[in-house]
Formats: C-alpha cells, structure tokens, sequence
C-alpha cells in the first residue's frame, strides 16, 4: 500500500548521524522506520528495521522515535490544535552527546498539501 513521509534534516553529526524532522502523511504501521530503514538512515535503536546499522556507540540502543509535536484539528470545531512535548531522557541525552541544534526543529517548512 502506498505511504508518504516528508522528511527535513534538522542537523546532522559528520556521517555518523543525523536529527530529522518526520511528517508522515498517510499512517501505515512503522511507516516512519520502514521509509528510513528503506533509505539507508534507520533510527537509532530501531533493531527490527535497522538491525546492526541501527547502533551508535556511546547512545543508547532504544529506539529513538519521538512525536515531538503533532498538529490536528479539533474534532467537533476543527480549529487546528498543537500539542508540543518535552524533549527529555535518552532521546536528549543523544541529542546532547551529538550537540544537535533542538531549536532547529521549530524553522522546519513542510509543503503544503
């Protein structure tokens, strides 16, 4: 079945890896780690997809997926609501250990539909 992810590189770490910024549009099941998996760039942690090609040494090996911010619209009003969560525990550590731009991740621009 047909599924689409546009992708935005937010910052990366010489060749060793990268933060990317995932807007799926459609929602098929591991969608997000089968399409980068797919791609040559699995997820940290990510063992099902990924398998060897998914570690780093020095991070943690859980999976490092993250709904940072999600946007929908209200189900009864359909103003657009925005829920942003906390970047916190291994996925910050690693964004640490890399010294990845987190503010970055606020300038994406994703194509309009």
């Amino acid at each position: 079945k047909k599924a689409v992810t546009h992708y935005a590189t937010i910052d990366a770490a010489a060749d060793r890896a990268a933060l990317v910024a995932l807007r799926p549009l459609t929602g098929r099941k591991h969608q997000l780690r089968v399409h980068l998996a797919a791609a040559g760039f699995p997820i940290v942690g990510d063992r099902k997809y990924g398998g060897q090609g998914a570690t780093i040494d020095g991070v943690s090996p859980s999976l490092h997926l993250l709904c940072h911010t999600m946007r929908f619209p209200h189900p009864k009003t359909g103003r657009m609501l925005s829920v942003t969560a906390p970047i916190v525990g291994q996925f910050k550590e690693t964004i640490d250990f890399f010294d990845f731009d987190i503010g970055a991740l606020s300038a994406v621009e994703w194509p309009t539909d």
